[in-house]
């Protein structure tokens, strides 16, 4: 709705993108020593069908640290290499700047202990599955626990199946005593 945003001005956007932190983009290991695991780098990574900018978006991963499975197809498009990847039973391509691929030590690592080297696990307050960190759900009174200020109408949410960590946005659009949503 055109009264909840507006237009940054180019000094606003370039203070915005000098605000958001990306983590170190690493190098890819040598093939010898490359896993067919690797891990989102920043949050809002798009798998697309198809291995180019203009690939239809499959899925939005919202949080770094995402688990993907390399599948072993590349793609150069647009100054990018292109990996096709698994994530969060998607097959698409996401662009290689936005993954940091692991060596097969890192990879062994990971898979003991849901962390690597340089990715300390989060804070520890919930579960990982398929790489989405999971928290413990939490069930609050609709009527006195301050869900309609929270997801009011009109707002945009990220609902998550807590079993397989998959996500999709939703909006609500209207309900009383229960919140009426299309994806």
């Amino acid at each position: 709705m055109a009264k909840y945003c507006r237009v940054m001005t180019d000094a606003e956007y370039a203070a915005y993108q000098g605000a958001v932190q990306q983590a170190a983009i690493t190098a890819t290991p040598d093939p010898i020593d490359m896993s067919d695991m690797a891990l989102t780098n920043t949050t809002k990574v798009i798998v697309r069908a198809t291995g180019e900018a203009k690939g239809k978006q499959l899925a939005l991963l919202y949080k770094a640290n995402q688990v993907c499975t390399l599948l072993g197809a590349t793609n150069v498009s647009g100054g990018y290499t292109w990996y096709n990847v698994r994530v969060n039973s998607v097959t698409g391509w996401i662009r290689g700047d936005l993954l940091r691929i692991l060596t097969k030590s890192e990879a062994a690592v990971y898979n003991q202990t849901g962390t690597t080297a340089s990715n300390n696990g989060g804070n520890g307050a919930g579960s990982s599955v398929n790489g989405v960190i999971l928290y413990k759900p939490e069930l609050i009174d609709w009527y006195t626990g301050g869900i309609q200020s929270i997801f009011y109408k009109g707002c945009v949410a990220i609902l998550t199946d807590v079993k397989t960590g998959i996500s999709l946005q939703v909006r609500r659009w209207s309900g009383g005593a229960h919140a009426d949503v299309e994806p």
